[in-house]
Parts: C-alpha cells; structure tokens; sequence
C-alpha cells in the first residue's frame, strides 16, 4: 500500500457530501415526494370508490327547490332555479369530497335547460351519519324588471325538473334520487308566488263558464300545391259565444292537433284571428284555426284513393283570457275532407260519368 494512501479517504469525502446543505434539499423533496406519492395511491387506488358503490353510499334525506335571485342590476333582476338537500351515508366508508351535479330540465321537453355543481365533504362523513344542506343553484334562469314582475307573468315561467348525480374519489357520476320538481315559489315571495300560482288557477277554471263553443266545422286545407306534390293540413273553423254578463277582452284561441288512435301531436297553432273581444252574450265571428303541419301527396285524389292510410286526427281547441292559463273547451274530430274535392260515389255496376 502506498504510504500516501489514506484508506479511509473515500469515506471522508462521503462525510463531507452530508455537509452539504443541498443534500438535505435532495433528501426532503425525495421523502415528500414519497409521501405525496402514497397519498394519491392510497387516494386513487385503496380508497377509490365505484359508481355502483357511490350510489350505494348516498341516500337524499331531505330536498327541498325553489327560484333564487343569481344578480340585481340597475336593469333588473336574474333568477335561477336551485335545489337544497341533505343526504345520508349508506355505505360502510366515509366519505370525503363528494362532488354534486344538478341537471335543471324543462318539464314539458326534458330538454336540459342548465345545471349547476356543489362540493360537499371537505370533512369525513362516516356511515350513518347524515350531511349538512347542501345547496346546487343553475348557472342561468330568467330576467325580469323586478321580482314581482315574474309574478305578474307567472304563465310564462316554465315548469323545471332536476336531476342529481354525484362522484367522489376518482369513481364516474352515477344519478341519485328521482326526478325533483322546482316550485314554483320565489326565495323571499313564497307567500305572494303561491297566491299568484292559485289565483291563476282560478282565473283558468273561471274561463269554461265563460265561454261556449257555439259552432265548429273542419276540413283539410293546401298548404302548398306544386307540380307533382301537394301538402295538405287540418283545420277547424269555430264561433264561440260570451255565456256571461260581462264583456270579454283578450280571448286568445288555441288549436291542437293529435292522431286519434294515439294522441301524439301533430301540431300546435294559435287561431289567425289573435285576441278577440266579445260583448255580454256575444257570438264571434268565425274563427279559424289551421295546422302548419300535415299530410303530403303527388295529388289531392291521391289522398281519396288511399284514405285508409289517412289516419284520424282530433282538434283540440284550448282558450285563455289575457293572462291565464290555457284551459281545454272541447275537441272534435277533423272530417276526412279536402276543401275543393268533391267524392262522388258509385253504386256496383253504375258507370262513371
């Protein structure tokens, strides 16, 4: 060995590296990095939650919905729809970071109007344990001068549905709970929406004593005739008489037109004369009402030649006055007509003229 040698020099230098204060900055990011490394595993992996277990571990316990104020500016005021609820652990975890999900849909389409989010959970909730309210508002809703002017149109303010769905720790959304109606009641004028919605009602109800259909007839109409096709539609022309003492302003006329066997609709159309007014005891004029939607042939007695395929359609005319709702008068079936076609029947052995 060489005498210079010093056979514990190596190790020295290694002591020396444990001096250095970038070392103990290499060491700490290695151990955080380890340990944050476990949190996402143990995150993502041992405590990752299913849909199916999601679902299994949330039960709504109590819900309410009403129409909240999202803004108030200088040109008046937004309303949103929102839901409230709490909710129960069902399952055998707890539950941290529960994300929620509101679809907001309208009632008569279930088009999907907007939706909103919540996050709940910040703290464990553990099985059995039942949650703090927890709020989803929609991102978007209606504008209006001021809160009691969407009393004042009540008829206008569409009816909404929400959907909930939920995921939490890296499971998909899973939909909880059914379909939840959103009253029809404004936060802070519950009271006044209530009797807005129940004068309405009244209002409505009102109309079928006030109003009688006093003559109908129906046919089919052109809608468009060119070379090779013509379209034809339904229509019914009515007279309607003011049964009250009472003159009658704004009676706006409404005809609906279904299939017979099913009820499906075909087409919704307003009557082409717009409001009407009648005197006490007065009988209108006639009024017309023609669909915008209907049959198409190579020929009008292309129709008459296969009227078995024609199948029965059914006009349903709906009335208002002014502001309230439409209400049912009456519905009558649409004669297997077209105007300008006369059918001509022949006796077996009769020749055609």
């Amino acid at each position: 060995m060489n005498e210079n040698e010093n056979p514990f020099e190596k190790y020295v230098e290694n002591r020396d590296f444990f001096k250095q204060p970038k070392t103990y900055v290499v060491l700490l990011t290695i151990l955080v990095a380890g340990f944050l490394g476990y949190l996402l595993f143990r995150y993502l992996v041992l405590e990752k939650m299913t849909a199916k277990e999601v679902a299994a571990s949330i039960e709504i316990v109590q819900i309410d919905s009403k129409w909240v104020e999202k803004e108030v500016t200088a040109q008046g005021v937004k309303i949103v729809p929102a839901v409230s609820f709490k909710f129960k652990n069902t399952g055998k975890q707890a539950l941290r970071y529960v994300n929620f999900e509101g679809i907001f849909e309208l009632a008569d389409t279930g088009s999907v109007h907007s939706d909103g989010v919540a996050q709940t959970c910040k703290e464990p909730l553990f099985p059995g344990q039942v949650s703090e309210e927890v709020f989803i508002q929609a991102f978007f809703g209606y504008s209006a001068s001021s809160k009691q002017a969407f009393l004042r149109n009540i008829e206008e303010w569409k009816k909404m549905n929400v959907k909930i769905f939920v995921n939490t720790r890296g499971s998909g959304p899973v939909r909880i709970g059914g379909l939840y109606p959103i009253k029809q009641q404004l936060e802070g004028l519950e009271e006044e929406a209530t009797q807005a919605a129940e004068k309405l009602r009244e209002d409505t109800q009102k109309i079928k004593t006030m109003v009688e259909v006093v003559e109908h007839d129906s046919k089919w109409l052109d809608r468009k005739v060119s070379t090779g096709k013509v379209v034809i539609v339904p229509s019914i022309v009515i007279r309607v008489k003011n049964t009250t003492k009472e003159p009658i302003d704004y009676l706006y006329l409404k005809g609906v037109f279904v299939f017979a066997d099913s009820g499906d609709l075909l087409c919704e159309v307003m009557a082409e004369n717009g409001a009407i007014s009648l005197a006490a005891g007065e009988v209108s004029d006639d009024i017309l009402i023609k669909g915008d939607l209907g049959y198409e042939a190579s020929s009008k007695a292309a129709f008459i030649h296969n009227r078995r395929d024609w199948r029965l359609v059914k006009a349903r005319l709906l009335a208002r006055i002014k502001e309230s709702n439409f209400i049912l008068l009456a519905d009558y079936p649409v004669k297997q007509e077209i105007e300008g076609v006369k059918v001509v029947y022949h006796l077996p052995g009769e020749k055609e003229e």
